[in-house]
């Protein structure tokens, strides 16, 4: 880098707030409260340090797969599109180069080269920073997915330490591998000791299904829970025979109210 070149990362404030000054109308979120724009100062800040170094071939630069405007998530957090983010990052590009050129002589071999090296530094920052956002964005839809399966298999408590798994709409692979890896863990780390899981609620059961579903009734039994059977239709209950799955180890009745009934029965 030439000493010319050098001047224009001597003073990295003045720098940043000039960029920032710029892009005011192209990037209005920068300014819409003080917050706003001191993180994105705090950011913008940081990458032109981060620039600086990388140019200077300094130790201690950022490594490529960290070279990120938004390393831990704040814009996004606050809700900014990677849209206005990458927009943001080109436009500050555009008004650096403007800023090199004008301190530069164009014919300046060392120029040229700065130019390119500036360029593909922040080619790496904004696909870095979409590659997070993107992976922050499937984390989220993967936590709503998880949210959205243990919804749909709720634990509803209607006695003292007896409750209802309700199975309901239609039973997935998917869905039945989250009332083991979800529901399971939740009955017994509770005070629960008989569930009643409910059928009534339930279509389009597959066999595979079925068997993987009555898989963890057997799991719910070895953990010492009391597992009783509601609500089976039947076709429902043709395809459990056909799949010579067997309900003997399990009290079966038409509903739940049949089964506190049954309960309250043995309690008088």
């Amino acid at each position: 880098m030439s000493v010319q070149e050098a001047e224009i990362f001597e003073d990295l404030d003045g720098l940043t707030a000039d960029l920032m000054e710029s892009l005011r109308e192209s990037s209005p979120f920068l300014h819409e409260d003080e917050n706003s724009y001191e993180m994105h100062y705090r950011l913008s800040y940081g990458l032109m340090e981060t620039i600086r170094r990388r140019l200077e071939g300094k130790n201690g630069a950022t490594p490529l797969d960290k070279l990120d405007y938004d390393t831990h998530n704040r814009a996004a957090e606050g809700g900014l599109e990677i849209e206005d983010m990458t927009g943001y990052l080109n436009q500050m590009r555009m008004e650096l180069l403007k800023r090199l050129q004008g301190k530069a002589e164009h014919t300046s071999t060392s120029c040229y080269q700065l130019i390119n090296s500036i360029v593909e530094v922040f080619d790496e920052v904004i696909n870095s920073t979409t590659a997070n956002y993107n992976s922050r964005y499937q984390e989220q839809l993967e936590q709503m997915r998880k949210e959205m399966l243990e919804l749909s298999a709720p634990i509803v408590p209607v006695r003292d330490r007896i409750s209802v798994l309700p199975l309901i709409g239609n039973l997935t692979q998917r869905r039945t591998s989250s009332l083991l890896e979800n529901t399971l863990p939740r009955l017994t780390e509770s005070q629960i000791q008989t569930v009643i899981v409910d059928f009534s609620g339930a279509y389009e059961i597959t066999q595979e299904v079925a068997d993987h579903l009555f898989m963890i009734l057997d799991s719910m039994k070895l953990v010492g829970l009391k597992v009783i059977v509601s609500g089976i239709r039947s076709e429902t209950a043709q395809m459990i025979i056909a799949q010579n799955i067997s309900l003997a180890d399990y009290p079966t009745y038409q509903s739940v109210k049949s089964v506190l009934n049954d309960i309250a029965g043995h309690e008088n």
